[in-house]
């Protein structure tokens, strides 16, 4: 049980507080995980408290199946107008409990004028704890240039950066299957490994975010946090004693051999990408991209890594493929409805071998996130480096402005690397 603490949420009537983060609490509360709390709400639009429920009341609730405790729950949330440039705002705050945790869901063009102004009204002590939320910066410079000033303002184990896919169940799993069962942690070296690939797969397009998702790309959107997470969740040295630390040394030694960008074309109900809403019409942005990379890591000398993922592909789905020079395979399905299949070689043909392993998880991630936040686990979130040494392994793409874009059929895309077709 959680208790005692303040939750003070800056952005909250944002879309992702209203659609994620307010449920995530609500259902901590539900399951009697919290306690004795209070929720600041904070933001620049001018609601009383009551308003302000009234809009959650709006745009929360749908995204909530028991509702028995709601009417109870949202007794503990207040709402505050600040307009974040204003130290005068700030001033008017106070908080009550020793342990605070403010979450910062708003742009990071804010982080540090919200910082300041926070530190000048004596609203941060040792107790205080910062969530961080994505994207944090749109390349390696940006990204410790953010991280270096939210550090004059917070020591390092006070900043809790989220990436949502490190509180996916099945994503903690692929440290916690090789570590918990040595016959899987085994093989995966290249005295048996021939290739490793990953991919993530939308077939929805950009929606009503074109104009965030053409500053950035799959790349940027995708690619460096979600999927190097994974990545290295999944080739790490499983005897490590600091995840974190294990995965900025995976990342200082992940290097890129090859890449694709492509854009998705009109087909059936899709439209172009560039007639999308806020989309430049000359836009070089990627709605897919494929690397092929390698480690320097002993272990995986010669072991290719193929990451690919886009919008407008044929299915949504998540998974591993572990290539083995016998020409088996291991998949290892992370959504929808995880599962381990082991295609194994017998009476010279692959059969399949399946452990399914749905339903092993009743929190969504926002909500694990939140409550190892309170926990104080900071197992679950990026370190400082990690996050620097990840930008640094794509940084020849990211400035790669001398490509040739290919383009694919909205649904249809069958891009991928001479040597690597990408198993379904």
């Amino acid at each position: 049980m959680n208790k005692n603490f303040d939750f003070i949420l800056f952005g909250a009537t944002g879309d992702l507080a209203l659609r994620k983060i307010f449920p995530a609490l609500y259902s901590a509360y539900l399951k009697d995980e919290i306690c004795e709390f209070n929720i600041f709400a904070i933001a620049r639009s001018k609601f009383d408290t009551q308003e302000f429920l009234a809009k959650l009341d709006e745009k929360s609730k749908i995204h909530i199946k028991d509702l028995s405790k709601w009417n109870e729950f949202i007794k503990n949330i207040s709402y505050t107008s600040v307009n974040i440039n204003s130290l005068d705002d700030f001033l008017k705050l106070s908080f009550k409990n020793k342990q605070k945790i403010i979450y910062f869901s708003i742009s990071p063009d804010f982080f540090i004028q919200c910082c300041e102004n926070l530190s000048k009204a004596k609203l941060i002590d040792a107790d205080t704890q910062v969530i961080l939320e994505k994207p944090l910066g749109m390349n390696k410079k940006e990204c410790d240039e953010i991280n270096n000033q939210v550090a004059k303002y917070f020591k390092e184990e006070q900043i809790y950066r989220i990436d949502h896919y490190l509180g996916k169940l099945m994503v903690q799993e692929l440290f916690n299957l090789r570590k918990n069962n040595i016959f899987f942690n085994s093989f995966l070296n290249n005295n048996y490994v021939k290739s490793i690939e990953l991919s993530v797969l939308e077939t929805l397009g950009v929606l009503n975010r074109g104009e965030f998702y053409d500053s950035c790309g799959c790349l940027k959107d995708m690619l460096q946090n979600h999927m190097l997470q994974m990545l290295s969740l999944f080739m790490i040295d499983t005897n490590c004693k600091d995840i974190r630390a294990a995965k900025s040394e995976f990342f200082k030694n992940l290097k890129c051999d090859e890449f694709i960008k492509a854009q998705y074309l009109a087909n059936k109900d899709a439209i172009n990408y560039t007639d999308e809403l806020n989309v430049k019409k000359d836009s070089k942005t990627d709605t897919f991209i494929a690397i092929k990379m390698h480690s320097l890591l002993k272990q995986y000398e010669g072991i290719n890594i193929y990451l690919r993922s886009g919008k407008k592909m044929h299915k949504n789905c998540v998974y591993f493929v572990v290539n083995f020079k016998d020409d088996s395979y291991l998949r290892i399905q992370i959504q929808p409805n995880p599962k381990i299949e082991f295609f194994l070689k017998c009476n010279e043909k692959l059969q399949v071998m399946n452990l399914n392993l749905e339903n092993l998880d009743d929190k969504e991630p926002y909500e694990r996130l939140i409550l190892s936040a309170l926990k104080k686990d900071l197992s679950l979130f990026n370190e400082k480096e990690e996050l620097s040494n990840a930008w640094l392994s794509i940084m020849d793409i990211v400035d790669n402005t001398n490509f040739t874009m290919q383009y694919y059929k909205a649904y249809e895309n069958t891009i991928h690397f001479n040597d690597c077709e990408f198993k379904e």
